[in-house]
């Protein structure tokens, strides 16, 4: 009996311990909220604490806001900090641009010191070619420092001469994007661009999505994991290609076809070589993906949208990181989402375009053989000629099944809450993939399923599909 209970305390002990290794890893204990202790155990609010050697807890508001402890997470942990004589809180802080000092909690050893996020302005002026519905030219965003950036939507903009100018995107003075979170100080005057719509056709193989502003309210057939209770966003429209990018459109890019599915044509008849040439391309990293989007830019006169190093010249990247390797630099890639060249959809487009303004199961059908090619009706052996099957009600092939397509957006293991911004969580270490494939069943290829991988990892499943800002 004895042994029995020695065994189930050493037992104990081990998962502990094990559950402290895990926390403490990076160097930092789990953390504990102040709500964990007692009243009596803390005072609720200090300007000093007393000379000694604490444990120092620094505590950043959520994105979110609110002001009760849950509304903190932890940001810095110190576990020994000595202090010769009382120290007051701007002793005790650290400074850090868009947030300020809200306050200090003692508990015995510990001290908890909370900062709160900056509220941050941003004005959006629209000139002399148009104002917003309610007469004004100017409207004011503001937000909490690092919470996304809810730009004022095209479809509240209205033209002084709507058969010359119409609103494109808006800019820094200096020509720069809008950055997509609040920074840290404030904006006082960003400006619109206006084009004349005689200008502007859509591209040879892309239609154009239409701009929607969703208020985190509405009740989506299927049930949708991005476009979650509370989570505004406006989805400008933007052009999207019709069709997964082709081994013949990835060759003539990138000079060769990585592809190791194999290919069929409508009729399940086996293809091999340049006959493959209208197949999806497979085996493509996230890398690759943006390489390509880069480079046929280039090619064709557009202003690139990724910069990795600085540079926007894939040249320059130097060798695309395998699957084995990490590269804080390509990790670090940005996207400049008003750019006029080609990109990779965020999840917010991707799935917006899939639903094809319809509530159906499959992108276009509730009959899945009529819209996708997947493991069923493929036998699992590989993809099939693009647009062969139903489009959905944008006028999209393949969106649900063929290959997986990657997505702009870091993955988030805790899925997208109210506070994400329509570009998604700013860093990660796997990035999305939707559409599902050839290799899937039915329930995987649905316009609300939602995988990921490292960036740098490929598979004879992976592809991809092209949007542009629409001018």
């Amino acid at each position: 009996m004895k042994n029995t209970i020695k065994r189930t305390l050493f037992g104990l002990f081990c998962v502990v311990m094990a559950y402290v290794f895990v926390s403490c890893s990076n160097g930092e204990p789990p953390f504990i909220p102040v709500v964990n202790y007692t009243e009596e155990g803390m005072s609720s609010s200090v300007n000093e604490i007393p000379a000694g050697t604490y444990k120092i807890y620094h505590l950043r508001q959520k994105t979110t806001g609110g002001t009760n402890p849950d509304d903190y997470e932890q940001y810095i942990y110190e576990p020994k900090k000595k202090f010769s004589k009382a120290s007051k809180l701007s002793d005790v802080a650290i400074l850090e641009p868009g947030f300020s000092v809200k306050t200090m909690t003692l508990n015995e050893d510990a001290v908890y010191v909370y900062y709160n996020r900056n509220t941050i302005t941003y004005t959006f002026n629209l000139g002399d070619k148009g104002s917003f519905a309610d007469g004004t030219k100017t409207r004011t965003v503001s937000g909490l420092y690092g919470s996304g950036v809810l730009k004022p939507a095209r479809a509240d903009i209205v033209s002084s001469d709507a058969t010359k100018y119409r609103f494109s995107k808006w800019r820094m003075k200096d020509g720069a994007s809008v950055p997509s979170g609040f920074g840290a100080d404030n904006i006082d005057d960003i400006v619109a661009v206006w084009v004349d719509p005689s200008t502007i056709t859509v591209p040879e193989g892309f239609v154009e999505i239409p701009a929607v502003s969703i208020t985190g309210s509405e009740e989506w057939t299927p049930y949708s994991n991005i476009f979650v209770s509370g989570r505004k966003l406006n989805i400008e429209a933007f052009w999207m290609s019709d069709h997964e990018v082709t081994r013949d459109e990835y060759t003539k890019i990138m000079g060769s076809d990585p592809s190791l599915a194999a290919a069929y044509d409508k009729d399940g008849s086996k293809l091999t070589g340049a006959a493959a040439g209208n197949n999806p391309v497979d085996y493509v990293r996230w890398y690759d993906a943006i390489v390509y989007c880069n480079k046929r830019s280039i090619g064709e006169g557009l202003t690139p949208c990724y910069t990795i190093k600085g540079s926007t010249d894939p040249e320059s990247w130097g060798t695309v990181p395998d699957s084995f390797s990490f590269d804080r630099e390509w990790e670090a890639a940005v996207c400049d989402f008003e750019a006029d060249g080609y990109r990779l959809p965020t999840e917010a487009e991707w799935e917006w375009a899939a639903r094809g303004g319809e509530s159906y199961e499959y992108a276009g059908s509730d009959n899945i053989d009529d819209v996708a090619w997947y493991g069923r009706n493929t036998r699992y052996t590989g993809s099939w000629e693009v647009k062969t099957k139903k489009a959905n009600g944008y006028g999209l092939y393949d969106m649900s099944g063929n290959v997986d397509e990657w997505c702009w957006d870091w993955d988030r293991y805790e899925g997208v809450d109210s506070s994400t911004p329509g570009s998604g969580v700013p860093s990660g270490s796997d990035r999305c993939l939707r559409s599902g494939s050839w290799f899937y069943e039915a329930s995987y290829v649905q316009v609300n399923r939602h995988y990921n991988n490292r960036p740098s990892y490929r598979y004879n499943t992976y592809g991809f599909r092209l949007v542009r800002f629409a001018q």
